[in-house]
């Protein structure tokens, strides 16, 4: 028996195809690992050395060339000097040197606003009438130098050197006259005295 065949309009056809549903597609996600495999370098931090000047003798410890000498050994990080020199609150501290003081040399600040008291004029001073012979008084040789609220006279050179500094930044200091600067006490050689190789420069 031969099986039927469909000829024209009988003939089946296939359904026409729809529109395709759409897929979903999924995203790949980088995954950070919570902890790096190798250890990162810690940040290098130094500490700030702080010598505190706590008496007007020239020499011994709390005095002031005895901090200078502290200073200059600090092998590391930032140093300050300090003053707690006796006194009422708003009295004026006088240091006398009875020899050259020595030089600075590394980056300080010295902050006469650390005296208790301070209201903007200096109250440690620093007279070097018997300090000797074409002496100056702080004699500043490398770094970066801060100098705030000191009075310096009577000393037989400069009253402050800057000679090999990167950069220097004074404000309330008094050179060549009294703390209170009612009156003269001049240096013999300039009040300061700055060489050409200070790359910053700024004074209040």
């Amino acid at each position: 028996m031969t099986a039927p065949r469909f000829t024209g309009s009988e003939r089946r056809r296939a359904p026409a195809a729809g529109p395709l549903a759409p897929r979903r597609l999924r995203r790949s996600v980088a995954v950070q690992p919570l902890h790096r495999s190798a250890a990162e370098p810690l940040e290098r931090r130094t500490l700030l050395a702080t010598f505190t000047v706590t008496t007007t003798a020239d020499a011994g410890p709390g005095s002031l060339r005895q901090a200078i000498l502290d200073a200059n050994a600090n092998a590391d990080g930032g140093v300050e000097i300090h003053f707690a020199l006796p006194g009422d609150a708003g009295a004026v501290g006088t240091i006398r040197p009875l020899s050259p003081l020595p030089d600075l040399t590394r980056s300080i600040a010295i902050d006469g606003n650390t005296q208790a008291g301070f209201t903007g004029a200096p109250l440690v001073e620093i007279d070097g009438a018997a300090a000797g012979h074409v002496v100056g008084g702080l004699v500043f040789r490398k770094g970066a130098v801060i100098v705030d609220g000191i009075a310096v006279n009577d000393f037989d050179g400069a009253g402050m050197v800057m000679s090999g500094v990167e950069s220097a930044f004074l404000r309330r200091n008094r050179i060549g006259v009294t703390a209170g600067g009612d009156a003269a006490r001049p240096n013999a050689g300039p009040g300061l005295l700055v060489d050409a190789a200070v790359r910053t420069w700024k004074k209040t």
